[in-house]
């Protein structure tokens, strides 16, 4: 029986494991067909059967050689080279996942900022219409303020057809009228 595959930790090669009990080996033997067994696995396998397990080849105790450690360690440095690989290519496709985020980011960020700056030109622009829509409401409340003095002093609108205007309460009158007339408007941006 080989070492209980749990008692390591990540990934263990299938070349470093038994093809009978499927533990990582121990004391192993290879079969000339390449197949590494641990020493009592092979055996027990041996004396009910004569052929390989994994590939039904011929095969007996004499022809299974001891696998050296320096075999194992270039089954381990193969394996060893090929993570290392899929690593450095995992972390160059992150490298480019990351630099085409960081790409996105900085567009969405310089959008969200001509966004903002719409948004405030409109609100300006808001603003300035409440402004002017105030003026107008003002001008018109000084208009309807203008009408009722001039009903109230006689200005009636048969009177003011006719020409006759009197002088002394419709000179108040109508400077006011000049007044609002030209009355410059006051615009005030934020």
């Amino acid at each position: 029986m080989g070492y209980d595959i749990e008692r390591f930790v990540g990934y263990v090669n299938d070349g470093l494991l038994c093809c009978i009990c499927r533990d990582v080996l121990e004391n192993p033997l290879q079969a000339p067909c390449e197949h590494a067994y641990c020493t009592s696995c092979i055996q027990g396998w041996l004396v009910h059967h004569h052929n390989c397990p994994e590939d039904r080849q011929a095969l007996d105790l004499s022809m299974l050689r001891p696998l050296f450690r320096s075999e194992m360690i270039c089954k381990v440095e193969e394996v060893r080279h090929e993570m290392e690989s899929r690593l450095d290519s995992q972390r160059r496709h992150m490298v480019q996942k990351e630099s085409l985020l960081k790409n996105e980011i900085e567009e969405l960020k310089s959008q969200m900022s001509r966004v903002m700056s719409d948004v405030r030109t409109l609100l300006a622009a808001e603003r300035l219409h409440r402004q002017d829509l105030e003026q107008a409401e003002l001008e018109k409340r000084e208009l309807v303020e203008l009408l009722k003095s001039l009903q109230r002093d006689g200005y009636a609108g048969s009177n003011i057809a006719e020409g006759s205007i009197r002088k002394s309460s419709g000179s108040r009158t109508l400077a006011r009228l000049d007044s609002i007339k030209r009355k410059p408007r006051e615009v005030t941006v934020i």
